[in-house]
């Protein structure tokens, strides 16, 4: 357990001195370090937003792709017939049958 605190603290430590690194720059910079950061800060924010809008269009086109219908049609309902279907005879002609064979009673 002790390695892992001296690790944690290792890693806060080392942001730390990252961060004061940073800042000590972007003062003795002046205002051209300033506005070069505005610029990375701008640029990186910008590419943030991108990608937030890319993951939000991708979620919601899955999401309405997701949402299936279930349309219940009752035999006589939409007033079509085996007649109506075109395409191969011996194919239909199965169909037909074992959609027969599944609306008798037992």
């Amino acid at each position: 357990m002790k390695t892992y605190r001296r690790i944690k603290w290792r890693k806060i430590l080392l942001w730390l001195a990252i961060l004061l690194i940073i800042g000590f720059l972007l003062i003795a910079g002046g205002p051209a370090a300033w506005g070069i950061a505005i610029s990375i800060l701008n640029i990186a924010l910008q590419l943030l937003f991108a990608m937030m809008f890319m993951i939000i269009q991708f979620v919601a086109l899955f999401w309405f792709l997701a949402r299936g219908r279930t349309y219940w049609i009752l035999p006589g309902e939409t007033g079509t017939t085996w007649e109506d279907y075109r395409g191969n005879p011996e194919i239909v002609e199965n169909a037909e049958r074992i959609v027969a064979k599944g609306s008798q009673r037992i």
